[in-house]
């Protein structure tokens, strides 16, 4: 047996250790994929995400917008789950599944687009930390909020903020990619108004950067213009809703300063400190993220709830500026020869994604449990349909379980304080009127109304709307639960 040469032994064992090197990001990103993947169908559906799909399903049944369903938000959310609820009725398949697939499917193709970008223009650690971070962004960050608009907008944006910055950098794609970019950035920030204060900075620095208008910009104005065509021939009725529901929706606040209570808000602010500090390769790519950032941070505090979603899109800009400085501050360090910082980061990025995906297993149904646990009380009861006086998290997506339903046009009962709190004697009335007529045509079974730690309800709907339903006295409390009270219906009225 011939011995091996110690020159060609040595070549040997240097070449395997870059290989390794070379194929372990991508497998650790793989992990970060199937992760992502798994973590979704562990969570309950988002009950907004829930009411905007079971609004969709409605309309195909032969519902009207704005007249037979409430809604404060532009349509086009609501048109977009068309094809989906369709989709789900024409398979027999549970809609909030066919929703995940389509979501998911979508998420990896906008990382995949927005990475096709930018390859050739960053360089190979940071393209690598653009890809992990971004799946970790789209797939695991969201949780709960999985599919909330704010999560769409962030998606269909992600492929715009790649392009607008080689546009910057004086390196534009071709004009077909151009203008599909912006074609999705539109579809997305057309879902609510305020999230075009996105498009406004980045186009604002790109124009004083190239001193032009991009095509993508023309495009993007045609497409919001026809799409107020749309909602003026399509949903006449919206005009009218919002005279019903703007002012009880925007005195219904927690005030202009509630984003000081939001952990969401000091983390954006924390991680785009961070990003911006650091010194990366290609700098006009996280500057038009934190500009990106900025602007959907400027949406959330416009819309002054304190819901922490809102501010998922400015932390996920944020999170992926970061890892770019991750990248870009380990970029020095090698191992015969090959950048260790593609390693680095997709490890990270890995780990904190299987964490993200244990969280999902231990307390992903734990994040609304309202269904798992009130669900099958009330088929004990006899099943559905029922009126739940509480929040919207309470009704949705609880009352699209099986053999459960609703009697009311109302998402959630909050919109009493709401309105109440607008002061809009109109809209007041409409709530008492729109109320009594859904009872009437389909009186509920079960009533189930939220309590205090004492059992007291913590509003008394049953008092304020008896003067209009006067049956609502004739319920009878049948069962306790430790948050709800549980009232059902006499054999003369069900």
């Amino acid at each position: 047996m011939s011995a091996v040469p110690d020159g060609l032994a040595a070549r040997t064992g240097q070449d395997a250790a870059p290989r390794w090197l070379r194929r372990a990001p991508w497998l650790l990103g793989a992990l970060t994929l199937a992760c992502g993947l798994a973590a979704n169908f562990f969570y309950v559906l988002n009950h907004d995400v829930s009411y905007l799909l079971y609004i969709a399903g409605r309309l195909l049944q032969g519902a009207t917008l704005y007249v037979d369903l409430p809604e404060i938000n532009p349509p086009l959310i609501v048109w977009l789950n068309l094809p989906v609820a369709w989709l789900a009725q024409a398979w027999g398949v549970p809609e909030p599944q066919v929703l995940r697939v389509v979501l998911l499917a979508l998420g990896c193709a906008v990382v995949a687009w927005s990475g096709a970008i930018l390859r050739g223009w960053l360089g190979h650690p940071m393209l690598v930390a653009w890809l992990v971070a971004a799946l970790y962004v789209v797939l695991l960050l969201p949780g709960y909020a999985f599919g909330q608009r704010e999560h769409i907008a962030l998606m269909c944006t992600l492929p715009y903020l790649a392009e607008a910055a080689r546009r910057v950098d004086g390196q534009p794609v071709g004009r077909g990619a151009h203008l599909a970019v912006a074609a999705l950035a539109s579809l997305g920030m057309a879902i609510k108004p305020h999230f075009l204060l996105v498009a406004l900075l980045v186009e604002g620095f790109a124009w004083l950067r190239v001193r032009r208008l991009a095509p993508g910009c023309l495009l993007a104005a045609a497409l919001l213009l026809a799409y107020l065509g749309a909602v003026l021939l399509f949903a006449p009725a919206y005009r009218d809703m919002l005279r019903l529901l703007a002012g009880g929706y925007w005195a219904h606040s927690s005030g202009w300063l509630v984003f000081l209570r939001q952990p969401y808000f000091y983390a954006t602010v924390v991680l785009l400190g961070l990003a911006a500090a650091s010194r990366v390769e290609a700098r006009t790519l996280p500057r038009v993220l934190l500009l990106a950032s900025g602007g959907f941070a400027a949406a959330a505090l416009i819309q002054h709830k304190g819901w922490s979603y809102h501010w998922l899109p400015a932390l996920s800009l944020a999170w992926l500026a970061f890892a770019l400085g991750i990248a870009q501050a380990t970029r020095q360090r090698q191992w015969q020869g090959h950048p260790l910082a593609p390693l680095i980061i997709s490890a990270a990025v890995a780990l904190a994604s299987v964490l993200a995906l244990a969280v999902a297993v231990s307390k992903g149904r734990l994040s609304n449990p309202n269904p798992s646990q009130l669900a099958p009380l009330i088929r004990e009861l006899g099943g559905g349909p029922v009126i739940v006086f509480s929040n919207f998290e309470a009704s949705f997506p609880l009352v699209t379980e099986p053999g459960i339903g609703s009697s009311t046009r109302f998402p959630t009962m909050t919109i009493v304080g709401a309105m109440e709190q607008g002061g809009n004697a109109a809209s007041i009335a409409w709530v008492r009127r729109s109320f009594a007529e859904d009872f009437y045509r389909k009186p509920p079974r079960l009533l189930l109304i939220e309590t205090r730690e004492d059992g007291r309800p913590i509003v008394d709907f049953v008092a304020y709307f008896g003067r209009d339903v006067p049956e609502l006295q004739q319920y009878r409390l049948v069962r306790r639960t430790p948050r709800f009270m549980v009232l059902a219906a006499p054999r003369e009225i069900w």
